[in-house]
């Protein structure tokens, strides 16, 4: 340790310093022969080090900011760039201040802030006019757009209606921009298009915080700015090809929807729903065209958008059934046309589109089966079931003939849910009408309502389409099912109105096998006769095991039959085996209440069908599932 003063002048080896009462002991290493310790008490500790600087290095320390802009300068020939960044720096250092300092004045007197503010602002325009730097923008800018709203507000405009005159200012922005934004003077337009992306910001935020009150008392106060917001960030979109842009675009035209629907005075808020969606049609439909040009990643944002637009619309649309069936109904139509437009084959290289594409697909089909369970179980019957069933007919009948079947070699799923469509349409009309005024016996009209289906299978098969021909006669199959089992069901049950029904739909489907020559019109059969033989049972008096047992005169020939034709590879055979499937069930469900009866049934069927598996596996497919002549 060196110490260099006025005072002493000493030069040791510093080993340790300890602490003696208010004084401090440095002590020299054990080694050194002088054994030297120095006391120093606190006022010779401050003077030490006071004195031990010269007045040279604190002037140097002070001047040194100096000598490094002098020898900066000194070293670069073109100090301009160093004077504009000085003078920035200021300039930005005293608007700060001024914003911060000043905001009481600012708010107490807004026409004199206005005003300052104005003339800083212009101040900094000439700047940037006279250095050719677009930096003093971003400080002009801004301050131009805190005079305007300081004005607005000086002129008692409220702050609710500030968004209003923010709409103006980004479109005034924009404007401003669009004439600067020329390859040699577009870094002139970048100060107001990011100041108008702040504002839009902090309106956009302040909206969004205030919703419900704007909601209640001024939506298109709200809603036109946002749509404001969003026509600017969309053409921002088509000027930089940023997919940011595009994605705040489609948020902020969402939410002016929305706004703007609590607008509209005579539109019950459950039915906003349906703008909701007509609106993700749009967006989608806009989108292709962009997809098509430029590519998923271009539209990925608007696809994803348009969805969570769509699934915002039950939010709305649960509130009131009808509302809630025409918005499943529309939001199928929007996602299996969107579906299609996707592009139903993609490659294993368009994993994106295909991922768009099933889950729109699965959208649509999910909303289908809750419109379906909704018209069957809570469902009113009115015009919106009415409505909602028509569409869901007509879409899965388009998809049937448009697209491959995805699922089975043979049958159209999609002409299944047609069908099984066509049948719920069947009963909400009847319901909705009632025209025999019973909704037992409007059961007596679905036989006849059932034939346009049949007719249109058999026009079908006609033009060579046997597959999708048979599963239009299938997907008969639940409405026959629901027409025998629903005045059972309905209440007050009255035996002769079931087994009518049971026999007009057998001597329909029996006459149309035999007329067409079609197998497919035989499958109901079995079902219909084991429910007039249960219900003949039940008139002569029998119930419970004995119901069960009793259908076994039944299932065992139908065993014995369906053998016999499969092994000789007739047609027929499959017809038998369905109806021993549907009399061994009819015999073990009549004997569920006696435990011992059942279990010995359940035993005995189940040995049968064993034995029986190895007949059905010899024919090998002797015959083509479906033939070009019948449906077999």
């Amino acid at each position: 340790m060196r110490i260099d003063s006025r005072l002493m002048k000493t030069d040791m080896e510093l080993a340790s310093i300890e602490r003696q009462d208010d004084r401090l002991l440095m002590k020299s290493p054990p080694e050194d022969w002088n054994a030297t310790k120095v006391y120093l008490s606190p006022q010779d500790v401050v003077n030490t080090v006071r004195l031990s600087l010269h007045r040279g290095m604190i002037g140097y320390v002070l001047m040194f900011p100096f000598f490094l802009v002098a020898h900066y300068l000194r070293r670069e020939k073109d100090i301009s760039p160093f004077v504009y960044d000085i003078g920035y720096i200021v300039a930005a250092t005293f608007m700060g201040l001024l914003l911060l300092g000043g905001t009481t004045f600012l708010l107490a007197e807004p026409r004199a802030g206005a005003i300052a503010l104005g003339v800083l602002a212009l101040l900094f325009v000439f700047s940037a006019i006279g250095s050719g730097k677009a930096g003093f923008l971003y400080l002009a800018v801004p301050l131009l757009v805190i005079a305007d709203f300081l004005l607005a507000h000086g002129q008692g405009i409220d702050v609710r209606n500030f968004p209003k005159l923010a709409l103006w200012v980004v479109l005034t922005l924009l404007i401003l921009g669009k004439a600067l934004g020329s390859e040699r003077q577009g870094r002139l337009a970048l100060p107001l298009y990011r100041t108008a992306y702040l504002v839009v910001l902090i309106y956009t935020v302040y909206i969004v915080l205030n919703a419900q009150t704007y909601a209640g008392e001024d939506p298109w106060g709200a809603s036109l700015p946002l749509l404001a917001f969003a026509v600017f960030h969309f053409v921002r979109y088509l000027d930089t090809r940023e997919v940011l842009q595009q994605c705040v675009a489609m948020v902020l035209l969402g939410g002016g929807f929305l706004l703007a629907l609590y607008g509209i005075p005579y539109l019950p808020v459950p039915y906003y729903g349906l703008p909701l969606i007509a609106l993700s049609m749009a967006m989608i439909l806009i989108a292709d065209r962009y997809h098509e040009a430029h590519g998923l990643a271009h539209v990925a944002p608007a696809y994803s958008v348009a969805i969570v637009i769509a699934l915002a619309a039950f939010a709305y649309a649960w509130r009131d059934l009808s509302a809630l069936l025409l918005s499943l109904a529309l939001f199928s139509v929007h996602f299996f046309g969107g579906t299609r437009s996707l592009g139903i084959k993609s490659t294993a290289e368009d994993w994106g589109e295909k991922t768009f594409q099933w889950i729109e697909f699965a959208l649509a089909n999910l909303a289908a089966g809750l419109a379906a369970l909704l018209m069957l179980t809570v469902g009113r019957a009115n015009w919106a079931s009415v409505a909602a069933a028509i569409v869901y007919v007509h879409f899965y009948r388009k998809m049937g003939f448009g697209r491959e079947p995805t699922a089975l070699r043979t049958r159209n799923q999609y002409l299944w849910a047609a069908g099984a469509f066509y049948g719920v349409l069947i009963f909400v009309v009847l319901g909705m009408l009632d025209p025999l005024r019973s909704a037992q016996n409007d059961m007596l009209l679905v036989p006849p309502l059932l034939l346009p289906l049949l007719i249109y299978g058999r026009v079908v098969h006609r033009q060579g389409k046997a597959g999708p021909a048979a599963s239009i006669y299938e997907s008969s199959l639940p409405t026959v099912v629901a027409a025998i089992v629903l005045p059972t069901a309905l209440g007050n049950f009255w035996l002769p109105t079931a087994s009518v029904v049971a026999a007009i739909l057998i001597v329909l489907y029996g006459l149309l096998a035999l007329v067409w020559r079609d197998e497919v019109l035989l499958y109901p059969l079995p079902i219909l006769i084991a429910h007039l033989y249960f219900n003949g049972l039940a008139v002569a008096g029998l119930s419970g095991p004995m119901v069960g047992l009793l259908f076994l005169p039944l299932g065992l020939p139908a065993m014995i039959v369906a053998v016999w034709l499969q092994r000789r590879g007739a047609g027929p055979a499959r017809i038998f085996f369905l109806a021993w499937f549907v009399f061994s069930g009819a015999s073990i469900l009549g004997a569920a209440s006696d435990r011992t009866l059942i279990t010995y049934l359940v035993a005995a069927w189940a040995a049968l069908y064993t034995l029986a598996a190895s007949f059905m596996n010899q024919a090998g497919h002797r015959q083509p599932v479906v033939e070009a002549g019948s449906n077999v």
